[in-house]
């Protein structure tokens, strides 16, 4: 049988898996500093600032794991990157050996983690502080305990299963959907009377005492998360129809795909896989759910490091049966040529000018133009992921100009007010070194940080939107206009406002 074979123990695939371990990290660690903050990493340092048991952004983790990191490794862009790399670094390790522990032989575990290595979406989530890469690590590990679960029906693999589901849960709640799939898919397999055991209910008492906190947080603040879901449905994910939605399920992973989705049909078609194929079920359970809520392609892809195990040993197999190593040298080149011209797309390898040229070639000569679609619908020069690492500083920078241009008695009682997170993070992050007050936004963890007592005589805005709030009843005092080509922030524009008098709201 495919789960009796015991290959994970043996000291050559720890070393083919921890060779592919030291190329993701020498992938990552030269370039962890390039371009500037993600508008996300600057949300998060913000965060991290205030720590509490809930964010109307989400749950707690994501600013736990930034605030132990500049605790660690201070606050520099490379130091807060690491921990993301050896996250992802730690992906690739589990998946290799989950590849082994199903039976995967040599050939596996290389195809395996050729693959998951080169996948331009699993580059990409490791690269920047972010909860996506420790979600995907946390699905895995999921998914590993359950494996060993079912492999060798001990118990204790349940109450590891219900730390980890505690523990991801404090990070996305995501992954409480991917264990629900998994357990309804399992319920429906052969394998169902596994789910009859006690110790079922002790994980699910775990995983709840962990989540209890952040679910008391959001009783009490009246289910922000709920708001925050609605809103983004309704602001950014409206541009994307379900046929993008599944085209993009498709094309996120490269010729990296060719290897999940060769997993996800031998779970189904596979007479050795019938132990596991609950697992292909449950991911199509899983991707009907997010379509229906319309998801983000993202939102799954701790589902992908199993398909990619099960790949692995897909091909293996397929290489077994037709002896040729022409067909085995083609499909690693393929794997390794495809997957180091996409790198530049996932990773900032190149300058900036470079990247761009990069996808202007991407578009000529390829047609594909998908990866330059920004959540509001329009084609840009580069992603979105790039394009909110741009621009930030320089923000701060012109803001400061304003602001020091004021009495410094008017300074300390000017409020700062921006459109969204992405200022307001920026605002809060660089405006340290000019010592800015607390700013102003709409957007959940920022609305009451800059709030006064008394209505200020003056008011600097930074928008995006043209005609700032309150501009009938100010006097414009200054504007500056950002110019940072390629980036969210170009266009937007910092205006300085004094407050007419016998204006009182």
């Amino acid at each position: 049988m495919l789960y009796n074979r015991l290959a994970f123990l043996k000291g050559q695939f720890i070393t083919i898996i921890l060779f592919f371990v030291l190329i993701k990290l020498a992938i990552h660690l030269p370039f962890n500093g390039r371009y500037g903050f993600h508008a996300d990493e600057l949300l998060y340092l913000a965060m991290s600032d205030d720590l509490a048991w809930g964010y109307k952004e989400g749950p707690p983790f994501i600013a736990g794991i930034v605030w132990f990191s500049v605790q660690l490794f201070g606050d520099s862009l490379w130091a807060l990157r690491l921990i993301p790399t050896l996250c992802g670094a730690s992906v690739v390790l589990l998946t290799g050996l989950l590849t082994a522990k199903m039976g995967g032989g040599k050939v596996a575990v290389l195809v395996t983690c050729t693959a998951l290595l080169f996948d331009p979406s699993f580059l990409a989530t490791a690269y920047m502080m972010q909860p996506v890469v420790f979600d995907q690590l946390f699905w895995l590990l999921s998914v590993f305990l359950l494996i060993k679960y079912i492999q060798s029906q001990n118990s204790r693999n349940l109450i590891y299963l219900g730390l980890v589901v505690g523990i991801g849960m404090m990070n996305k709640v995501t992954i409480g959907l991917y264990l629900l799939t998994l357990i309804f898919a399992l319920l429906l397999s052969p394998q169902r009377k596994l789910l009859f055991n006690r110790y079922w209910l002790y994980a699910a008492g775990i995983s709840l005492l962990i989540f209890l906190p952040h679910l008391i947080w959001q009783v009490i603040h009246h289910f922000p998360i709920i708001q925050q879901f609605n809103e983004l449905r309704t602001n950014y994910w409206s541009h994307t129809s379900t046929l993008q939605l599944v085209k993009q399920l498709f094309l996120a992973h490269g010729a990296s795909g060719s290897v999940c989705f060769a997993g996800l049909l031998f779970l189904f078609l596979s007479p050795e896989c019938r132990s596991y194929r609950f697992i292909a079920l449950g991911f199509v359970f899983l991707q009907i759910v997010l379509l229906l809520i319309q998801g983000k392609t993202y939102y799954s892809f701790g589902a992908f490091p199993v398909l990619f195990a099960v790949g692995g040993i897909c091909y293996e197999q397929l290489f077994l049966m037709y002896k040729k190593p022409a067909l085995r040298h083609a499909f690693f080149s393929m794997l390794v040529i495809l997957g180091l011209i996409s790198i530049p797309a996932a990773v900032p390898v190149l300058s900036l000018r470079n990247t761009v040229l990069y996808f202007e070639s991407m578009k000529k000569y390829s047609g594909i133009q998908l990866p330059l679609k920004w959540d509001d619908g329009t084609y840009h020069t580069l992603t979105q992921y790039y394009g909110q690492m741009l621009g930030w500083e320089l923000l701060a920078k012109e803001t400061a100009f304003l602001y020091q241009s004021l009495p410094e008695n008017q300074q300390i009682t000017t409020v700062i007010v921006t459109d969204n997170y992405q200022q307001a993070g920026a605002i809060s992050h660089f405006g340290k070194m000019y010592q800015f007050p607390p700013s102003v936004s709409r957007m959940p963890s920022f609305f009451s940080h800059g709030i006064v007592k008394r209505l200020p005589e003056y008011i600097i805005q930074v928008t995006s939107k043209g005609k700032p709030v309150l501009f009938d009843h100010t006097q414009l005092i200054a504007q500056q206009k950002i110019t940072e080509p390629h980036s969210e922030i170009d266009g937007a524009t910092i205006y300085l406002l004094r407050i007419r008098r016998g204006y009182t709201q």
